[in-house]
């Protein structure tokens, strides 16, 4: 199955949670030469991928550029620039509810391939204000618009350790940011992670105190079995990345080792199991991690994931652990006791 192929369900999914269009397939830029590819590597700061927290990076942000800012009938959508990294700028969408002042944080992480064009959508962003929280989205590494300035053999599970790492590093970036505007509330703040989104969530909790819930659809974890059997990585790679050498880069960023750990972290973790980018092994073992107190779902397909969290439901959760007063009552429906393994 081509890495394309494997997505078509994934694809489908995330149509049914935005109502936006399918996203554009992956593209790798053309092959660069190698004096300006060892230009772009020798520029890059010094930074500890097998560290999940800032301590021992040395990236430094710059000044973030404004990009603009629009105001709607229930919210503003502002769009920032920020770079800790030469050659790698992000991004930032932050949409504000105008129903409340000084609202609370949600970050929103879709997986590998997706991109971040559903907040141009304003219908989106209409219902995502309606719950009372600021919610801000950007692309995690190597993904997207921050594919550049590499070549083509590499890319996200071909540097999954730096993916991960990264975006887990630029999380706490962007809070950092977010907390310096003084418009918004980053004490108490949420994350939706989708897919590799999942897997960033978790390991962004489990350093950053500021992050309190965490709210999980379909994460990747279990990195020697989902190497070997996930669909998303091609026949041809697969062999490189299931060696001892290539395992061993990914300890630091395995969601299995940092779940048990978030006691304190409000967790709902749901899974769609006609989404084959998680093969089931990996699936059982993420759901056995999480605490006790967490909230874990299992949904045999789109259609009773939709009957679960449909109409609004899905990011009407964060907002009750944030304690916003959404716009609009939205109830949260509880899914059938059959989807329910956790």
């Amino acid at each position: 199955m081509s890495r394309i192929a494997g997505l078509l369900t994934l694809v489908i999914l995330l149509c049914v949670i935005s109502g936006v269009g399918a996203k554009q397939a992956p593209t790798r830029n053309p092959p660069q030469g190698a004096a300006v590819l060892s230009s772009v590597r020798s520029a890059r700061p010094q930074e500890d991928w097998n560290t999940l927290s800032l301590e021992k990076t040395h990236l430094r942000a710059k000044m973030p550029l404004s990009l603009g800012k629009k105001q709607y009938k229930t919210f503003d959508r502002e769009m920032v620039q920020l770079e800790w990294r030469p050659f790698d700028p992000i991004l930032l969408t932050i949409v504000t509810p105008h129903s409340a002042v000084k609202p609370p944080v949600v970050l929103f992480l879709y997986s590998y391939p997706t991109d971040t064009k559903r907040f141009l959508d304003a219908g989106y962003c209409e219902r995502l204000a309606a719950q009372g929280y600021a919610s801000v989205g950007f692309e995690s590494a190597l993904t997207g618009d921050r594919y550049r300035m590499r070549p083509m053999r590499e890319w996200f599970v071909s540097e999954l350790q730096e993916s991960l790492a990264c975006s887990t590093h630029d999380v706490q970036l962007v809070l950092n940011y977010l907390g310096g505007r003084g418009d918004l509330d980053v004490r108490k703040v949420g994350i939706f992670g989708q897919g590799s989104g999942g897997t960033i969530a978790i390991l962004a909790a489990s350093v950053d105190p500021r992050i309190v819930a965490i709210d999980l659809l379909n994460p990747w974890g279990e990195w020697e079995q989902w190497l070997a059997k996930s669909p998303l990585v091609p026949t041809e790679e697969r062999p490189r990345f299931v060696t001892k050498a290539f395992l061993s880069k990914l300890t630091a960023v395995e969601p299995l080792s940092c779940l048990p750990r978030l006691t304190e972290t409000k967790i709902r973790m749901q899974f769609v199991k006609s989404d084959p980018i998680t093969p089931d092994v990996c699936i059982q073992k993420l759901m056995a991690a999480v605490p006790k107190n967490a909230e874990a779902v299992q949904y045999p397909g789109v259609v009773a994931f939709r009957e679960g969290v449909g109409g609004g439901r899905l990011f009407a959760w964060l907002g009750q652990q944030m304690g916003t007063k959404p716009t609009a009552a939205i109830p949260l429906q509880k899914p059938p006791d059959k989807a329910r393994a956790h």
